[in-house]
Parts: C-alpha cells; structure tokens; sequence
C-alpha cells in the first residue's frame, strides 16, 4: 500500500466528525455492518436463506419423479449462440415492476424478513449532513445539507420544477407503456415465476471493437505481435470527454435503433396485434404512413370524440374492449415487417424514458432537460451501443484519411488504437494523433475527444485501463526461418494513484451475491 493512501473522509461545510463516525467512514463504501449484533437480526438472516432453500425444495417436488433428479435446467430469455431473444422465457418477477412477490407457506414471521436489510445504505442524509461515495477514488465525502444544495445547484438549475399532477400522469403513462410492452413481447407465458433472474443477460459483442477487460486487450496485442510487424507502429489513447450529458437524445435513440435493426439480434414471440396496437397509440397516421407502417396498424372506427389514449382503454384486460376503438389492419406483417415495426415501437418507448426522467431535490420534483438520465442503466445501454455506431463512422473515416489501424479497441469510452506511424517520422506522431482526434470530433458534436501517447508521459508508456502499453523493437525469427527487426507491443500491470487499495474481508456482512460478482470481475 502507498504511503500517500489514506482512507479518511473528505469532509466539508465545517463539518467536524467524532472519533467513531471517522473510523466507520474508513470503511470501503461497499462494506456492509450490522447496525447492531443481536439474535433477531442473525435470525432474520437466516429465515432469508430458508425462505430461498423452501422455494427450491418445492421446485423440486412439483417437478416430479419424471424429469429427474436433477434441477430442471433454466431456459434463459437471450440465447447467445443464435443471437435471439424470447421473453416467452422471462420470469414474472423478473420484470422490474412486478408487484406481486410470493413467500413460501412454511414461512411464519413475514414482517421478520421486511423489516431486517442487513445491507444499509451508506448514501445516507441526516437533518443534519449527508454522506456520500465519491466516483473514483470510492471514499466519503461529508459534508452539511446546505453546502450539498449549493454545490449540487450548476446542475438542477436549469431543469424546471413540476406539479405533483404532471409527475403522476408521467407515472401513468410509464406504468402504461410497460404493461402494452409485456403484452407485446408475450413476456413471462412460458414459466411459473417462481424465481429471479441474474442480471445482465446480454453482453453486445456483436462489434469487434468493444472490449470487455484486459484479457481482450492483450490477446489483439498477441495477435498483433505473432504477425510480425517490420513496419513503424504507435499507440494512442482517446478518451470521450463527458458521455453522461452530452449525448443528443433523439440523435441517439435513432441510431442505436439502427444498430439494433441492421444486427443479427432477433426477438422472437413478438405479438404483431398488440405491436401494430401500441404503434397506433402513439403515432399519427401521417407519421405512420412516413415509415410506410400505416396498412399493418388498425385504423380508428370514428372521427368522433377524444382519440384513445395509451392509459385508456389501451390497458383494459379484456381484448375486445382493447380492441373496440379500432379497425383489424389493412394488411398482416410479414417477419421483416414486423420487425422494422419493432424498431419503431422502439424509439418511442426509449424517448419517454429519456425524455421523462423525474427526479427530486431539495423536496421538489424536476424533469431533467438535458443529456442522458443520471442513475437510469437504460441510458447507458443505449450510450453502449452509440458508440457502437459512432465505432463504424471512425473506422470509415479513418480509412479514407489513409490511416492503417492495426488494432481498435474501446472499453466503454476509452478508445485505445495501434496505428502505423507517419510516414515523415515518429517524431510526428503527436500531429497523427491530432489528426485522430479531429476525426473523431467530426463525427456528431455530442462525442469530443482527448487523446493521449506514450511520448507525453516520462517512462514513455501509456496507460491503457489497469496496463502501461509502449512499442519496441525487437529481433525475431519469421516463418521463413530468418531474423528481422519486427516491432512488438509491450505491456505491464499497475494501478492508477486514485484507485482503492481497500480489501474486503471474507467475512464481512455483504451478502454472497456481492462477494461472488467480486471474485468474477477481479
């Protein structure tokens, strides 16, 4: 561990801590305590652990004698081999606003179980100050609620401030477009419910560019060594300057639907009627017609009156009342129709979220009303696959600038490139990065780059997510049993100063998921 580390909270707003509350403020922020050590809260924990060990003993037991001993095997909603999705298979209580949450029988003490979160949350506000994580270096920061409010007022002041009426109606048309979507995607028909899913079932690979960890960033500097390259290289670094705020919403939500429409990503068991239904709902005929979808949505019976809306009959369960209000479509969609009828759907469910994200502060309730939503992972999906796009524009740009890439890499928003050098030299690679960058810029004003190279760091090694990456000339021998100078890319591990050294004890109270995902991503 650094001399210079030191895991004391940040404190501000004159704000002094007692000897006690600066030790457990040491603490990692992902640490979890007990508030206290007693008999209710040991067995509160343990009711927990029988109530998941009761759930599966019945599994089991309704499985029957048939199908074996073993545990019935898990049919997942996304199939990473044929790249297709069927939320036929997504569990009921793997919707995230499923209400309904059932306790085995066995269970006695409910109220046990709700009220004892082993897990507190260390993001806590008091009457009197606020505590927090900062973003990198994950320490406290503390500081009193009036300093907080002056601090944090850049960023609020600008978006307006809401009636409790325009909030629930943005309520209603959320919990709307979410029970029109299960409809559509027929989600949940095809299991009991009786269990949660693991999140995060899909990873886009579909581009070779993204980079998920380390592991992928070296294997392209093997590939890349074993080819045996005599020619000058470089590597450079870009990195997206505030991806959170600055993207453009509908700019965005229209390419990441062309992404998705031009991938081999498919979604199975969609229901075209509810599809052409929600289609209908939230779009003109003019608009529908535009997109040339209009003859594949029902039409309205009648001129007469208000139009339907999404939170109106819309959500009714029966299907004839659903359907009263309208026409059957002109005509029925073929496999690629229905699709191109996804993508729309699409873009208008991604919009209201982006576009309808409340928050509150300082006891009022604002709509933000730029850049992405903060804390919503929807919005860093769609970021994701942004980029993504925004990878295929740099690529074709740089090529029609005469840049060879040997190797394009990009963990997020850090954008990592083996290139040849320029021709004049190395001494200009600085001028080739720079030519990198204003390619990059030039793309959508939303996406800015900084760039970075070996040559503006002393040891002459750049930093690339936990690496330190520099070019050198070595002697080879190539396949045709001769030796060549060839350059190779060299690389060794560090840590940045800002990072954490902080450990987490094996028997700390953070639950066995939290300590399982540990030991999958270190």
């Amino acid at each position: 561990m650094p001399s210079t580390f030191s895991s004391s909270p940040q404190c501000y707003g004159g704000i002094e801590l007692t000897n006690d509350e600066e030790k457990a403020l040491c603490l990692p922020p992902k640490f979890a305590v007990y508030d206290r050590v007693d008999l209710t809260s040991c067995e509160a924990q343990i009711e927990k652990g029988l109530a998941k060990l009761r759930w599966s003993m019945i599994r089991r037991a309704d499985s029957g004698p048939d199908e074996g001993e073993g545990e019935k095997e898990r049919v997942w909603p996304f199939d990473l081999e044929t790249k297709t999705f069927d939320l036929h298979y997504l569990r009921p209580t793997d919707i995230p606003f499923n209400n309904r949450v059932c306790l085995p029988d066995a269970l006695e003490d409910d109220k046990e179980i709700d009220m004892q979160h082993l897990k507190g949350k260390l993001i806590r506000a008091t009457k009197e100050y606020i505590g927090r994580e900062t973003d990198k270096s994950s320490r406290f920061a503390v500081d009193t609620l009036d300093n907080y409010c002056v601090a944090c007022q850049p960023h609020v002041e600008n978006d307006p401030t809401v009636t409790e009426e325009l909030h629930e109606k943005a309520q209603a048309e959320a919990n709307a477009h979410s029970v029109l979507w299960v409809r559509i995607l027929n989600a949940g028909e095809g299991v009991g419910g009786q269990a949660r899913i693991k999140s995060n079932m899909l990873v886009w690979k579909e581009e070779e560019s993204v980079c998920l960890n380390t592991e992928e960033m070296l294997a392209d500097f093997k590939r890349l060594n074993d080819s045996h390259i005599s020619e000058d290289i470089i590597v450079g670094s870009a990195d997206v300057k505030a991806l959170n705020p600055s993207l453009d919403i509908t700019f965005t939500v229209e390419k990441v639907c062309e992404v998705f429409h031009t991938s081999g990503v498919q979604v199975v068991g969609i229901n075209a009627e509810e599809l052409g239904l929600y289609l209908a709902l939230n779009r003109t005929e003019t608009e529908l017609t535009d997109v040339g979808l209009l003859q594949f949505c029902p039409r309205r019976k009648t001129r007469r009156g208000r139009p339907p809306t999404i939170t109106g009959c819309a959500l009714d369960e029966n299907k004839t009342k659903r359907f009263k209000p309208w026409l059957p479509p002109a005509e029925e969609p073929d496999e690629n129709t229905t699709r191109k009828m996804f993508t729309e759907a699409m873009k208008i469910v991604l919009l209201f979220i982006m576009k309808n994200h409340y928050y509150t502060f300082d006891n009022q309730v604002k709509l933000q009303s730029r850049g992405g939503p903060h804390r919503v992972g929807t919005y860093w999906v769609l970021a994701q696959l942004f980029m993504v796009w925004w990878d295929r524009q740099f690529m074709k740009r740089v090529a029609e600038n005469g840049l060879k890439v040997w190797v394009y890499k990009r963990y997020v928003d850090d954008i990592d490139v083996i290139m040849n050098a320029p021709r004049a030299g190395l001494r200009f690679v600085e001028s080739e990065c720079k030519l990198v960058q204003s390619i990059g810029n030039s793309i959508h004003p939303s996406i800015e780059l900084e760039v970075d190279y070996p040559s503006e760091h002393g040891d002459g090694k750049l930093p690339i997510l936990d690496l330190k990456v520099w070019v050198e000339k070595r002697r080879r021998e190539t396949g045709s049993g001769q030796e060549h100078d060839v350059n190779v890319v060299l690389h060794e591990f560090y840590s940045k100063d800002i990072a954490s050294t902080s450990v987490v004890n094996a028997r700390s109270a953070l639950p066995w998921s939290c300590k399982r995902m540990i030991h999958r991503k270190c």
